[in-house]
């Protein structure tokens, strides 16, 4: 079964009325659910029975359509959220694997993409192949990282500060690792 991109679906949902053709089976109602989503506004009478309507807000469940400030505050949200779950796991398996972590340590991506503790621990060589054996915990630390770059952008960019203009966005090359320690982790810039 092959799919078409969200934008060639209402190109031919807006064309297939002018040139008599027949979008058929899933995407066309899918197309067709776009096309009048994208072209009637919220104020149906649907939206005034408490129910989305059929405009952008419905697609958005009722809400309204966000803005960079409402989806900066669900990426931050997102993100404590993928801290909490980092650090249960990882102090999971630091208990499991009996690795002592009292003083706390640094994580980050080297060059190579590969996790590396950058401080506080005589234990780096075991904590880094933790990372290396549970692809769980390697998940979530590229999730935080990728959620914190993007929140350090828009920061950037509401601040009216740009960084690293037109150069790709990496991992290593953004200066956010992540500080564990046996209360919390949390985002640290080096």
């Amino acid at each position: 079964m092959s799919f078409l991109p969200i934008q060639a679906i209402g190109a031919l949902a807006a064309a297939a009325p002018v040139a008599e053709a027949v979008i058929e089976g899933a995407s066309a109602t899918f197309a067709g659910l776009l096309n009048v989503a994208t072209s009637r506004g919220s104020e149906t009478p649907a939206a005034e029975s408490g129910k989305p309507g059929l405009g952008l807000e419905g697609l958005n469940g009722g809400r309204p359509v966000t803005s960079a400030g409402t989806a900066a505050e669900r990426l931050r949200t997102q993100t404590e959220l993928f801290l909490q779950q980092f650090h249960q796991l990882l102090a999971q398996l630091l208990e499991e694997n009996d690795i002592d972590a009292a003083d706390g340590f640094t994580l980050q991506a080297d060059e190579l993409g590969q996790i590396r503790v950058t401080g506080g621990n005589g234990e780096s060589l075991s904590i880094e192949e933790l990372f290396t054996s549970n692809p769980e915990l390697r998940q979530l630390f590229d999730k935080i990282i990728a959620n914190a770059s993007l929140l350090k952008s828009l920061d950037s960019s509401a601040a009216g500060t740009t960084s690293n203009s037109g150069a790709p966005s990496s991992q290593t090359s953004n200066g956010l690792g992540l500080a564990f320690n046996s209360e919390q982790a949390t985002v640290a810039l080096s």
